[in-house]
């Protein structure tokens, strides 16, 4: 069972106050955590745990099944070039061991991982697998899947939906979890309004084929036309006397070809949904929705997608459909989803579809504060998804600007800055309000950076299974 949401929310509080005390710490050596994820249905057992020159390398004997534990890891004060620690796990009851590394030879701190007599995908037995190192941070190890299926790690296939279709592809897509980007398409600014720039508008560091090459499966894709061209847009209502602000990204032209360049070498489900249309040629404060001729150009450019998803007539719901109808034949499958009340016509016939076809519920928290996103996200999870059949849901694990943070923006209030604070807590806390009836499907959120999502996704997926 899930701890309580007053209890993860207290646990919080110890992190942050840890957090604190650690900085002053600091001062004696570098301090940090790694944080341990056991997505497998198997106990980690300490078989063993040295270091030399470490002030602290502090591991636990256990982590139970699917549970997240933190280490506390100090460096030395002085050069960490002769620091060096090991901590070895033993899986089960297996002879399956990884060890966990500490190298601070090159003068710089390192954590990486060994997979001693294992392997995970895309990492052959004998792998070292770089986590890298964070001050004052942390950053993660997770491990998913089983001994008697394939284990997923840090640095995943790149198709990795497709690299574990033995267990997931006969879940319904409703059943299935992955990795999801927020205002996918505003990696760069293209163009802004006058109180606009990157730091309110920018949601992600990473492309849309990046972020595809990161595990992102679900992308939230805004168009908007701008200087009669399309592009993706972000652009949002700060008050009656700027009106609307914002800015473009990627173009269209660059979003299709990067999801056709990666479906060409990459067997992948691909989820796309349209909103928050815009047509900011229109040079008044309000500016205009799309009109249905505006959808109907949009729509024909995403007919430029290869794979294209076709549901057959007959089905009404298409989360329903098992992971293999989409990419069981060995070909990608994009779906195109649209989220505002527009009349898709004949283009439902094509791959385009509304959300009585592509059911999902799930919405952000539109809060600025960290604590209170954190529950509203965990309370919806647990009213919105009681059981697997329920509705797909998306945990949409994004911090809103409030009005100050908007216009008098800097870098400690920038959309990236606020997202990168509130990831770790994703790690450190998403398996605990999650049981194999409760669960999200789309792990949501702003910059989308690292291949650690599609782990920590395939975490819950075992966990899903009720194995």
């Amino acid at each position: 069972h899930p701890h309580s949401i007053t209890a993860s929310m207290n646990l919080l509080k110890v992190l942050v106050c840890i957090s604190c005390i650690y900085q002053v710490v600091y001062a004696l050596g570098q301090g940090g955590h790694l944080v341990l994820i056991n997505g497998t249905p198997h106990v980690w057992t300490l078989a063993s745990n040295s270091s030399s020159g470490m002030s602290a390398w502090q591991f636990p004997s256990s982590v139970p099944p699917f549970h997240t534990v933190q280490a506390y890891i100090e460096w030395s004060s002085t050069s960490v070039s002769n620091d060096a620690g090991a901590a070895t796990y033993t899986i089960g009851n297996s002879t399956h061991t990884f060890e966990i590394q500490a190298n601070g030879s090159t003068g710089s701190p390192h954590l990486q991982v060994h997979l001693v007599s294992m392997s995970s995908l895309n990492n052959p037995q004998g792998s070292v697998i770089p986590l890298g190192w964070v001050g004052d941070g942390s950053v993660n190890f997770i491990l998913a899947g089983s001994l008697t299926t394939n284990f997923t790690s840090n640095n995943p296939p790149v198709d990795w939906m497709q690299a574990n279709l033995a267990t997931l592809g006969s879940q319904p897509l409703v059943r299935v979890v992955m990795p999801g980007s927020h205002d996918a398409g505003m990696s760069v600014i293209s163009g802004h309004t006058l109180f606009s720039d990157a730091c309110n508008t920018q949601t992600q560091t990473q492309s849309i084929g990046s972020q595809l090459a990161l595990g992102s499966r679900f992308f939230d894709l805004r168009p908007v036309l701008r200087d009669g061209q399309l592009y993706m847009g972000h652009y949002d209502d700060v008050g009656s006397v700027i009106g609307y602000q914002g800015a473009t990204g990627q173009s269209m032209q660059e979003v299709i070809a990067q999801i056709n360049a990666f479906t060409a070498k990459n067997a992948e489900l691909i989820v796309l949904t349209l909103s928050h249309a815009y047509d900011t040629d229109v040079h008044n404060a309000s500016r205009e929705n799309f009109n249905q001729t505006q959808w109907n150009n949009a729509f024909d450019h995403f007919m430029g997608l290869d794979h294209l998803f076709i549901a057959p007539d007959d089905v009404t719901d298409i989360t329903t459909l098992p992971l293999n109808a989409f990419i069981g034949n060995g070909e990608a499958s994009v779906v195109v989803v649209v989220l505002d009340g527009v009349s898709i016509g004949a283009y439902e016939a094509k791959g385009i579809y509304n959300l009585a076809r592509f059911p999902f519920t799930g919405s952000y928290s539109d809060t600025s504060n960290m604590t209170l996103m954190i529950h509203d996200q965990f309370s919806k999870l647990n009213q919105f998804r009681p059981k697997p059949s329920s509705a797909f849901f998306e945990l949409s694990w994004t911090i809103t600007q409030d009005t100050k943070q908007t216009v008098l923006c800097k870098d400690a209030w920038s959309i990236i800055t606020l997202s990168n604070n509130a990831q770790p807590y994703l790690y450190n806390m998403l398996l605990s309000q999650c049981t194999c009836n409760t669960y999200p499907n789309v792990l949501y959120i702003d910059n989308v950076q690292s291949s650690d999502i599609a782990a920590l996704s395939m975490a819950v997926n075992t966990l899903a299974l009720c194995e």
